[in-house]
C-alpha cells in the first residue's frame, strides 16, 4: 500500500482500551469518545459507583465494558485489573492513563509530607503501573497505543501546584523514553498535556472571582472541556497518529506556547 492509497481515520473500531480515572472529568468524556467511536472499555476507578456509572453509559452506546475498581499506585492491583480485561474483554489495544490526585494548592515548603507522595504515586507512578501491566500484552499483540495525560502545569510551571507539576513533568519524560524502548514493537506513546479544564474538580475548586482572574492568561477565551482533551487522546489512539511517537501535545487553549 503506498501512502496515496492510505486515507487514515480517526476512529478506534473493534479495538479495547482501558482508561483510568475513568469515573469522571476528563476520564468519563475519553471512554465515551473510544465507546462513540468503535471500541469496547474497561473503566478503572478508585470509586466503583462512578466507574460502573460510566460503564453502563459505555453500553447503552452499544459497546461492551467493565468497571474495575484499582488503586493504579498499586502494582498487584493494575496488573490483577489488566488481567481481568483481558479475560473479559479478549486483548487491549489502548491504555489512557488518566488518574490523577488533585486539589492541594499551596506554597511548597508548607505541603505535608503525605501530598507529595500522593501527587506522585498517583500521578508518576500510577501512569508506570499500569504502563508496565500492559506491556507485554501489547508486545506480543506487536501493536498498542499508550496515552497519558499530562499538565502544562508540568511544561509552563503553577505556584502552588509544585508536586503535581513535578509529578505531571516526569509524565513527559517518561513518554519520550518509553516510545524510544516500545517502538519496534509497533507501540506508541504519546501525552496529552491539558491547561485548566472544567472538570468536577476544577469547579468545586474555583470560585467565579478566581476563574475571571485565570481566563486572562487563556487568548482562546475559555478554559478546556473535558471533550477536549478526549478528542486529543482519540486521535492518538487512532490509526491516524501511526506515525506519531514519544510526543507531549498541549491541548490548553493558548495558555502556554512553547
Amino acid at each position: 500500500m503506498t501512502t496515496a492509497d492510505y486515507t487514515p481515520t480517526i476512529h478506534v473500531r473493534g479495538k479495547t482500551a482501558i482508561v483510568t480515572g475513568g469515573g469522571q472529568g476528563i476520564g468519563r468524556a475519553i471512554c465515551l469518545a473510544f465507546a462513540r467511536e468503535g471500541a469496547d472499555v474497561a473503566v478503572v476507578d478508585t470509586n466503583a459507583e462512578s466507574a460502573a456509572a460510566v460503564a453502563r453509559e459505555i453500553e447503552a452506546l452499544g459497546r461492551r465494558s467493565l468497571a474495575a475498581t484499582t488503586d493504579v499506585c498499586d502494582l498487584d492491583q493494575v496488573t490483577s485489573m489488566t488481567q481481568q480485561v483481558i479475560a473479559e474483554l479478549g486483548h487491549v489495544d489502548i491504555l489512557a492513563n488518566n488518574a490523577a490526585v488533585v486539589g492541594l494548592v499551596g506554597r511548597f515548603w508548607e505541603m505535608p509530607l503525605d501530598y507529595w507522595h500522593r501527587s506522585i504515586n498517583a500521578c508518576l507512578y500510577g501512569t508506570m503501573n499500569c504502563s508496565k501491566a500492559v506491556l507485554p500484552h501489547m508486545i506480543e499483540r506487536g501493536s498498542g497505543r499508550i496515552i497519558s495525560i499530562a499538565s502544562d502545569a508540568g511544561k509552563a510551571g503553577e505556584p502552588g501546584s509544585a508536586p503535581y507539576a513535578a509529578a505531571k513533568a516526569g509524565i513527559m519524560g517518561f513518554t519520550r523514553s518509553l516510545a524510544k524502548e516500545v517502538a519496534r514493537y509497533g507501540i506508541t506513546v504519546n501525552s496529552v498535556s491539558p491547561a485548566n479544564t472544567r472538570t468536577p474538580s476544577f469547579n468545586k475548586l474555583v470560585t467565579p472571582e478566581l476563574a475571571a482572574k485565570m481566563m486572562k492568561r487563556y487568548p482562546l477565551g475559555r478554559f478546556g472541556e473535558p471533550e477536549d482533551i478526549a478528542n486529543a487522546v482519540l486521535f492518538l489512539a487512532s490509526d491516524a497518529a501511526s506515525w506519531i511517537t514519544g510526543q507531549v501535545y498541549s491541548v490548553n487553549g493558548g495558555y502556554f506556547i512553547g
